[in-house]
């Protein structure tokens, strides 16, 4: 029995902005993390569809404003095989606004990013794991600061020369980073929780409501083969239908050899499919009954 833990970004707001009266043009880069603490194990979820790499979320977003935040972007998940007290789970969210880099430039930054996160984690682990809170935000700077530079130095690496020079001579402006946020997640039930980027001290402020889900996944292999016995018998129907229909359009010389074919076909592949589904579905109901039965009991104790 495992359990899926989904985190749903929902809503992007504006506190305050810092690009006057044109606004901001926000995008999101989203990870989630599981941390295995019995063998420090690092996973990291996070899309890297092309598409994705920077998906505005408002166009000229104003203080005050709001703007949702589509799925393809906003979820991420990950399922436990495993004990789930085993494991840290942390939202991370880099909030990004456009500037002058191309199409081009801005992926080889989102390519790199899950990679350099995952590698950093595991680099400061334990000081991410430590009690201290100087030696823990100690090691949050050195993940931050490392991500950074690798996702920099990939968009950098497609940028031109014109652009580098224009860079250093402050003409061209790559995207910025208004902030990054993260959140180590409570896995005991459903929850929701807010991300904050940036602050009241600071130009621009902004934050995301965001929910956590749980779903227990049981009687996987119980399920998957009614599924495929479904598919099986969908097909044989179909096949039937097409016999009774020639069966109907047939002279009437050949329709006796096609309604002995039909029985036939009926008696060796229909029947014995629909059978093998009904038995695999009583099957899969016994499997689902004593789950709920077992999280009765669960509960009750508790």
């Amino acid at each position: 029995m495992g359990i899926d833990v989904n985190i749903t970004l929902q809503d992007l707001k504006c506190i305050r902005q810092d690009r006057g009266s044109s606004g901001s043009y926000p995008y999101i880069w989203p990870a989630m993390v599981s941390i295995n603490t019995t063998n420090g194990k690092v996973n990291v979820s996070g899309s890297e569809f092309p598409s994705l790499a920077r998906v505005i979320l408002a166009n000229g977003m104003i203080s005050g404003g709001t703007a949702s935040i589509p799925s393809t972007v906003g979820l991420n998940g990950f399922r436990f095989d495993e004990d789930l007290s085993h494991f840290n789970v942390i939202a991370i969210v880099a909030l990004l606004e456009k500037r002058d880099l191309s199409d081009d430039e801005i992926l080889g930054g989102y390519l790199a990013f899950a990679d350099a996160l995952q590698t950093a984690i595991e680099e400061n682990l334990l000081g991410l794991a430590s009690t201290d809170p100087a030696v823990n935000q100690a090691a949050i700077d050195a993940v931050n600061s490392s991500v950074h530079q690798k996702v920099m130095n990939a968009i950098e690496a497609r940028m031109s020369d014109v652009e580098k020079i224009e860079y250093k001579a402050g003409t061209f402006v790559p995207d910025t980073v208004i902030d990054t946020a993260h959140l180590v997640l409570s896995t005991d039930a459903d929850s929701t929780f807010q991300l904050t980027f940036g602050s009241d001290d600071k130009p621009s402020f902004y934050t995301i409501d965001a929910a956590l889900q749980r779903k227990v996944v049981t009687c996987e292999a119980e399920q998957y083969a009614v599924n495929q016995d479904q598919v099986a018998v969908n097909q044989l129907e179909a096949e039937l239908a097409e016999m009774k229909k020639e069966l109907a359009q047939a002279p009437v010389a050949e329709k006796k050899a096609i309604e002995q074919d039909i029985k036939e076909f009926t008696s060796s592949e229909l029947t014995p499919a629909i059978a093998k589904l009904n038995r695999d579905k009583q099957i899969l109901a016994a499997c689902q009954a004593g789950s709920a039965s077992r999280a009765g009991s669960a509960s009750m104790v508790r």
